[in-house]
């Protein structure tokens, strides 16, 4: 049986709403399912929800470390707004 979602992502936190939004704009004819454990948005279970952030900043390509080691200071300042 075939789907009738050309995408499916699983998990709709940062990464998975980012992933969804950027398909959508390259590829406009396509369908996209995402899928999360949670009936509510954002997800109060969801990393990315809380005061409570991941940043990890081992990639393999240096602008994304720089990128995540800069961003700490961006979130503090997200949460004082």
């Amino acid at each position: 049986m075939a789907s009738p979602f050309s995408y499916l992502i699983i998990g709709s936190g940062v990464f998975g709403a980012s992933t969804a939004y950027h398909l959508s704009k390259s590829c406009p004819e396509a369908s996209i399912a995402i899928l999360d454990r949670s009936s509510s948005f954002p997800c109060y279970l969801a990393a990315s929800h809380d005061f409570n952030k991941i940043i990890r900043a081992d990639y393999g390509n240096a602008f994304y470390c720089e990128l995540a080691l800069e961003a700490p200071k961006y979130l503090a300042d997200l949460n004082q707004h």
